[in-house]
């Protein structure tokens, strides 16, 4: 019962929501089986540890019908019963936190029923409410134009013949919401076809391109938005493109939601990223100011806290600027701002990598030698920084130890992905080829880990090919 998918989704709700699913079930309107609500209330009092034993099918059926022999049938019927009803509960949470959607369909039904005047009454405190909202994105126009809709219907009822201005509305809110939309999902493609290498047939991009250009000077905030993150991303060789972007959020920023604006800041950091990598070195200080600004506007911020990789990505960007006191200051400044069970690792690894840089390596050790390894990628940043400290001490032994266990780790971890495993088994590969260069060998080797398409720390091995004294 541990893996059914009834376990699966209640250790998905916290205290306050299993209280509030107990009473749903408890309610005759949605449940008329007490067998439903004998098991919901057992299972709830077992959250969230879910004990293997306690709720065997054995012992909860024993718990439902205690003089009765056990019926796996009959129980799998009654944990089906119980999972509709949470799935009913989520369904209904769901809505309960769309306003609008609860508004739309109390107009609906008002129209239905014929009710004009209370329909007419409430159309105009939802018409108000939308008009207040001052970050319009997508679902604002659709919300705009769904209301809309129920106003042709409201205005077909009364049999008037006149102009129908809920008709200029609803087509103009599509358009917006399409527009918006459509831009959205191409600025998706066009960033997953520079990252994964796919590709996308990007349909009606310059039908919609030749139309916003056209009507450039009268677009919506979070369309022109859109449009200039797919201005940037299509050609990308066009600074201009990056600039006028830049430009446009900064002088816009209280017409865009939260995640608009996150979508837009992560596009414009990758953007920056695939720069960095061809060489544009100017662009990591465009990448840092990026950053920096979207946690001022606390845009990056996922329920109140900071990731703990967009905390790395910062500090990583920081090092290779040498802004070494800036550095410090920002990690002990935004440690307490990730979730608390990522702060301390994030601490010490992170101090660790700037004691790395600035040459302090005893430091650096001690840093790390504090860090708990529970996330494989920090345990893997870890293991390169200390295979690097050891070469620059010039520890052979533990070096050539380190290098051969992480290498054989590699090799058998089944749960990293190719390409992260392939980065460090690279650097491993080109690590043990330093340390037995030939004099005659060393610019091949310079080429090679110019042309290795996976591989971490390539600069620094780089470096270190070109300082072998062979």
């Amino acid at each position: 019962m541990k893996k059914s998918k009834l376990i699966s989704l209640l250790e998905t709700l916290n205290k306050k929501e299993l209280r509030a699913f107990s009473l749903f079930v408890s309610s005759p309107y949605f449940n008329k089986y007490e067998e439903n609500i004998l098991l919901t209330n057992f299972l709830v009092n077992c959250a969230p540890s879910f004990n293997e034993e306690k709720i065997s099918k054995e012992a909860v059926y024993d718990v439902l019908f205690p003089d009765q022999k056990f019926d796996e049938k009959n129980l799998s019927y009654i944990m089906s019963g119980v999972t509709k009803l949470l799935e009913k509960f989520f369904q209904i949470r769901m809505f309960e936190a769309k306003k609008f959607q609860q508004e739309k369909f109390s107009l609906q039904t008002l129209i239905d029923k014929k009710q004009l005047k209370i329909y007419e009454r409430e159309y105009e405190k939802v018409s108000n409410n939308l008009k207040k909202v001052k970050k319009q994105d997508n679902e604002y126009f659709l919300n705009s134009f769904q209301l809309a809709e129920i106003s042709i219907e409201h205005f077909n009822l009364l049999q008037i013949r006149k102009h129908n201005i809920a008709l200029k509305d609803a087509s103009n809110f599509l358009d917006k919401f399409y527009l918006s939309t459509k831009l959205k999902y191409l600025c998706t493609m066009l960033n997953d076809q520079k990252m994964i290498a796919s590709e996308y047939q990007l349909t009606l991009k310059e039908e919609i391109s030749n139309y916003l250009s056209q009507n450039s000077n009268n677009l919506d905030p979070n369309i022109e938005l859109f449009y200039l993150t797919f201005q940037m991303l299509e050609k990308e060789d066009d600074s201009n493109r990056f600039e006028l972007l830049r430009q446009f959020l900064q002088s816009k920023t209280e017409h865009f939601t939260v995640s608009d604006a996150t979508f837009v800041y992560f596009s414009s950091i990758n953007y920056c990223i695939r720069k960095i990598r061809k060489g544009e070195r100017k662009y990591a200080e465009e990448a840092l100011k990026l950053y920096i600004e979207a946690i001022d506007t606390e845009t990056l911020y996922e329920n109140g806290k900071l990731s703990q990789w967009v905390y790395k990505n910062i500090i990583d960007l920081a090092l290779g600027l040498k802004q070494y006191d800036w550095i410090e200051e920002f990690i002990y400044e935004y440690n307490d701002r990730l979730d608390e069970k990522f702060q301390q690792n994030a601490l010490y690894y992170n101090l660790a990598n700037l004691f790395w840089h600035q040459k302090n390596y005893s430091k650096a050790m001690v840093m790390l030698n504090q860090t708990q390894f529970t996330e494989i990628y920090y345990s893997f940043g870890a293991k390169e920084m200390l295979i690097k400290i050891y070469y620059e001490l010039d520890e052979i032994d533990p070096l050539t130890s380190l290098l051969a266990s992480f290498t054989l780790f590699l090799k058998r971890n089944k749960s990293v992905s190719k390409n992260i495993k392939v980065n460090y088994l690279n650097f491993c590969s080109f690590m043990n080829k330093i340390l037995r260069l030939k004099p005659h060998k060393k610019e091949a080797l310079v080429g090679e880990l110019k042309q290795s398409k996976f591989l971490t720390g390539r600069s620094w091995l780089i470096e270190k090919t070109l300082e072998k004294k062979v």
